[in-house]
């Protein structure tokens, strides 16, 4: 619509112009000066009006267009980003070589909340647990952390949780998780806000490897279970 007006108005101008060019060629340019009449005059400037207004209107519409653009981009350029990083409280090397036949040692992790993002994250729900033996709980199913009335994560900022696998492990178990026999999870989820208003999710589900002291992503039923959105 705001083209096909542009074009009306291109083509009324060159129209207008090529008439009034043609006047002038016709009868001369000081003849056709003094004969301009108030209403030519009036229909040449009103042409030209258009044709202005006309261009001004498209440009502004480009503009409008260019603000409402930046302003849909704008929430993901400036919006909350939550990572998380897990590690072993204690090393486990450590506790491996320790632990005595009889011993029920608690395999216990750290998980850090790091906003990497522009503006603040309100944390609305916070869920997460450890266990080594399966089956996993469904996500729905994470124990839940209290988080108070409101966590609010500026950027930069960091939120550690301190987490302890509710089933006691044995002399055994701590040496097949040793040698990487045995892979305990980590899993979680942290459900926040931008300043925007708008809902964001960032899920873990990792298996630890006791040999190389390292975690991995681990699916869940053959799903992605870590992921940001």
């Amino acid at each position: 619509m705001r083209l096909s007006l542009l074009i009306a108005a291109l083509v009324l101008g060159i129209v207008g112009g090529v008439v009034l060019v043609r006047d002038c060629e016709s009868i001369g340019l000081v003849v056709c000066v003094s004969h301009l009449t108030l209403e030519r005059a009036t229909t040449y400037a009103t042409l030209v009006l258009a044709l202005v207004a006309l261009i001004l209107t498209h440009a502004t519409w480009r503009s409008a267009e260019a603000a409402k653009q930046s302003a849909a981009i704008l929430p993901q350029l400036e919006r909350a980003y939550l990572f998380e990083t897990a590690t072993m409280t204690a090393a486990f090397g450590d506790t491996a070589m320790r632990v005595e036949l009889g011993e029920t040692p608690a395999l216990c992790y750290t998980v850090t909340l790091t906003n990497y993002g522009r503006t603040p994250a309100i944390v609305r729900r916070l869920a997460c647990g450890a266990d080594h033996s399966p089956p996993m709980p469904a996500e729905s199913a994470y124990p839940r952390l209290e988080v108070g009335p409101e966590l609010i994560l500026r950027p930069g900022e960091q939120h550690v949780v301190e987490l302890r696998d509710p089933q006691p492990a044995d002399a055994e178990l701590v040496a097949e998780v040793h040698r990487g026999n045995v892979f305990p999870k980590l899993f979680g989820r942290v459900d926040y806000d931008d300043m925007f208003g708008q809902p964001h999710v960032t899920a873990w589900h990792w298996a630890y490897n006791g040999k190389d002291d390292t975690f991995a992503p681990f699916p869940w039923k053959g799903r992605r279970a870590n992921y940001r959105r």
